[in-house]
């Protein structure tokens, strides 16, 4: 992979959205006062599994958790805010940008918005909050590994 689109894809899913956080905070930290706010960070499924042709991408997504809990934390220890982070694990979502034939584990984006609205604020760190998503990821996680490999290569 050239070192282009290997630093590309890190500052797409990793660095823009840490300087992002760093610039929205204390807008969000003022607004928190009149009620609770909060920063969702999208991951994906891939940032638990090992997938063929996905360096740098599933580890700038797994970044991304991390991101969002050591950031949550702070904002509940060093400076009290109502402001809360949550990772959302997400899968395939029917967009402009994942054009795929939409079904069971592919709802639209509409869909998906909407259930993701539902769930913020349900007091996880990292939720998957479309339930078929959940299931695939659960699934997924009782393969042994060889297996998993030999699924998806």
């Amino acid at each position: 992979m050239p070192e282009d689109v290997v630093r590309n894809e890190l500052k797409l899913n990793a660095t823009f959205p840490l300087l992002l956080s760093r610039a929205v905070l204390p807008k969000l930290r003022a607004a928190a006062a009149s009620g609770p706010t909060g920063m969702v960070f999208l991951s994906t499924l891939a940032r638990t599994h090992d997938l063929l042709r996905l360096i740098p991408y599933a580890p700038s997504k797994a970044f991304l958790i991390r991101l969002s809990g050591c950031l949550g934390l702070d904002e509940r220890f060093w400076a009290p805010t109502r402001v809360e982070t949550c990772a959302v694990v997400v899968g395939s979502v029917v967009s402009a940008g994942h054009r795929v034939a939409g079904g069971f584990f592919s709802p639209s984006a509409e869909r998906y918005a909407g259930v993701l609205v539902d769930r913020f604020g349900c007091g996880r760190a990292v939720v998957t909050p479309y339930w078929p998503h959940a299931v695939q990821n659960w699934v997924i996680g009782l393969l042994p590994k060889r297996m998993f490999e030999r699924a998806v290569s």
